[in-house]
């Protein structure tokens, strides 16, 4: 928490120019503090408060267009994989701001090749893409919402659908399928987040959302967002 208040008391670029080209043994102590599941109230407390600094760290590299220094700032696939499970933890602000974090460190690789390694990139991307698919059936309206943006920001970001190599979302066409099923969510949060997540996957694969919509629509209780995205997906289309 102290260390929280300290980031939050510094400018992004005060961030960017001090504190992470020193950040490695910060982001690792991070790491293995989510991790720590073993006790009670205390326990949760503390990974709420390092999954909150981990977001915290990393938000300045979203926007941050320079290239950092080779090395400078890197995590692991093993790392990655932690805040992605944190992603499933009990507490529902651990995965809120676990999906955040994700966020974070997508952006940053687009931008400037930090924290993913280009060789291993697009896998660690397509487990993040199975994550965010699962937390569509979150219990909890909030992180649905947040998963549905995130999946928004993951297809912006690699203009790409990047399909899991294992789990049951392994195309591009079961991706949007379960997507299409958030469509027609009884929340009209969810129901808008989603959309505008298949809008962007209609702006990479254009037939394949407008073929697969065309086919669930009927069966929507509520077809007016499956409509407006058949109908965004048309002018996508050539003539």
């Amino acid at each position: 928490d102290l260390l929280s208040i300290i980031i939050d008391k510094l400018s992004p670029s005060q961030l960017l120019d001090h504190v992470l080209p020193q950040s490695a043994p910060l982001l690792a102590a991070c790491i293995e503090s989510i991790k720590w599941k073993a006790g009670g109230i205390p326990t949760i407390k503390h990974r709420i408060s390092a999954v909150a600094f981990l977001r915290r760290l990393l938000s300045p590299l979203s926007g941050h267009k320079e290239p950092l220094a080779p090395g400078q700032l890197t995590m692991t696939t093993a790392q990655l994989k932690v805040v992605i499970d944190s992603t499933d933890d009990r507490e529902v602000s651990v995965r809120l701001e676990s999906i955040t974090a994700l966020n974070s460190i997508l952006s940053s690789f687009l931008a400037n090749q930090t924290l993913m390694s280009s060789s291993t990139a697009l896998d660690e991307q397509r487990m993040v893409v199975n994550a965010m698919i699962s937390r569509l059936d979150d219990m909890d309206d909030s992180v649905r919402i947040a998963a549905a943006s995130a999946l928004a920001g993951v297809f912006k970001l690699t203009h790409s659908i990047p399909a899991p190599t294992e789990g049951d979302y392994t195309t591009p066409e079961a991706i949007i399928k379960r997507m299409l099923v958030h469509l027609d969510d009884s929340n009209q949060a969810i129901q808008s987040g989603v959309l505008e997540s298949l809008q962007t996957a209609a702006t990479i694969d254009p037939q394949l959302v407008f073929t697969l919509a065309q086919e669930v629509i009927k069966k929507h209780r509520s077809p007016l967002p499956c409509q407006a995205l058949i109908d965004f997906v048309k002018n996508l289309l050539p003539s």
